[in-house]
C-alpha cells in the first residue's frame, strides 16, 4: 500500500488500477489505508464482473490482438498470433476469462514433456502476455492479466558459435561452388556488416550503396546503417540483382555448403553463425563493444555483452591477474 502523511498532517493513500490513478486524503493512516483496500476490492470485483460476460476464447483474443496491434510487427505479429491460436488448440480451447496461472503451467508442463524446448515454451509465455497487456492497454479486456505473475522457465545460455579463418575461408569456396550465384554475396554482405540473415538475404536496391548498406527489415523495426569496403560494394553491384530485392533466396544452399564444408554447428545456429562470427572477430581485432552494440542494432548492450570476453585486453588480463601470478609479485 502507498500512504504518505502530508504537510498537513493528514493521510494520502494513492496507487494505480488498470493504468488509472487512484487517490484520497484522510485524518488518519488507518482511514487511508482502509480506503484503499476497500477501493483496491470494488474495482478488481468489477473487473471480474465485466470479463465474465466475455466469452471469446484464447484464440479469438490472439485474433482481435493481431487486428488492433499484432499487423504492425509485420512477420513477428503473425508468428505471435499463430502461437496464440495453437496454444489456445492445444489447451482445449479455453475461454480467455477461464485462464489462469495454474492452467498455463500445467500446459506448459505437457507441452515440454512431450519434447518442445524451454525456450520455445517461453516464447509461448511472453506472446500469450504480451496479448493479454496490450489488449488491456486498448481496452479491449476489461479484466486484469491472469497470467502475469508466470514466470518463464530457466534456459542455460548457448555457447556462441564462431567460424575460424580457415573455416571462412573453406565456407567460400563452397559459396562459390554453389549454383545459387547470389550465395557468396549473401555470406560475405553477412561477414562483412553482421546483420541477420533475412535482413541482408532481403536487401532492396534502394537501401544499397557502394560503400554503404541500410538494413529496414531489422527484428526490432529499426533502421540501421553499416559501412561496407567500397570493393565488396562493386561485386554486389556488378553481380546483384539491379532493382528490387537483390538477391535470391539461398538459405537451402548455405545449409549445403556448410555440410560440404564439414562445418558442423548446434542446432539452430546454422545462419546466425555469420553474425557470430563478425561480432567475434570484431572483438578479437580489437573493436569496442559499444560499436559493436550499434552495428548489430541490439537492444540493450547486455545483449552485446557476451562477446567481451574475446576482446585482446580482456585475454591478457587472465594471465596479468591469475592468482600464480600475483603471488609472484
Amino acid at each position: 500500500m502507498t500512504v504518505t502523511k502530508t504537510e498537513s498532517g493528514k493521510y494520502q493513500a494513492r496507487f494505480k488500477h488498470d493504468g488509472k490513478q487512484y487517490k484520497k486524503t484522510l485524518p488518519t493512516s488507518r482511514d487511508a489505508k482502509a480506503w484503499e483496500a476497500s477501493r483496491r476490492k470494488s474495482l478488481l470485483e468489477n473487473d471480474i464482473g465485466i470479463s465474465a460476460k466475455d466469452n471469446r476464447t484464447l484464440a479469438e483474443l490472439g485474433r482481435r490482438w493481431q487486428e488492433l496491434h499484432g499487423y504492425t510487427l509485420a512477420d513477428q505479429g503473425k508468428r505471435a498470433t499463430s502461437r496464440i491460436v495453437e496454444a489456445s488448440k492445444l489447451m482445449g480451447e479455453p475461454r480467455a476469462r477461464n485462464i489462469d496461472g495454474v492452467m498455463i503451467s500445467e500446459y506448459r508442463n505437457k507441452r515440454t514433456q512431450a519434447g518442445i524446448s524451454a525456450n520455445h515454451a517461453n516464447h509461448e509465455l511472453t506472446y500469450i502476455k504480451s496479448c493479454f497487456n496490450e489488449l488491456i492497454r486498448l481496452g479491449e479486456w476489461k479484466g486484469h492479466n491472469p497470467i502475469a505473475t508466470v514466470k518463464k522457465l530457466k534456459v542455460p545460455k548457448p555457447h556462441t558459435n564462431y567460424l575460424t579463418r580457415e573455416q571462412i575461408n573453406d565456407l567460400l569456396t563452397q559459396c562459390d561452388y554453389s549454383r545459387n550465384k547470389h550465395l557468396t554475396m549473401v555470406v560475405k554482405l553477412i561477414l562483412s556488416t553482421g546483420s541477420r540473415w533475412g535482413e541482408s538475404q532481403n536487401l532492396r536496391r534502394e537501401h544499397f550503396k557502394i560503400n554503404l548498406v541500410t538494413f529496414t527489415d531489422t527484428k526490432n523495426g529499426d533502421n540501421r546503417s553499416v559501412p561496407i569496403d567500397p570493393t565488396l560494394g562493386q561485386f554486389l553491384d556488378d553481380n546483384a540483382h539491379k532493382i528490387g530485392r537483390m538477391f535470391n533466396e539461398c538459405q537451402e544452399a548455405f545449409e549445403n555448403a556448410i555440410e560440404r564444408a564439414g562445418i558442423e554447428l548446434p542446432k539452430g545456429q546454422c545462419t546466425h553463425v555469420l553474425r557470430h562470427t563478425f561480432a567475434s572477430h570484431f572483438m578479437m581485432n580489437g573493436g569496442d563493444i559499444l560499436t559493436l552494440s550499434k552495428i548489430l542494432g541490439h537492444g540493450t548492450i547486455q545483449m552485446t555483452m557476451r562477446y567481451a570476453h574475446l576482446a585482446p585486453e580482456h585475454l591478457e588480463k587472465a594471465v596479468k591477474f591469475n592468482p600464480l601470478m600475483t603471488e609472484l609479485k
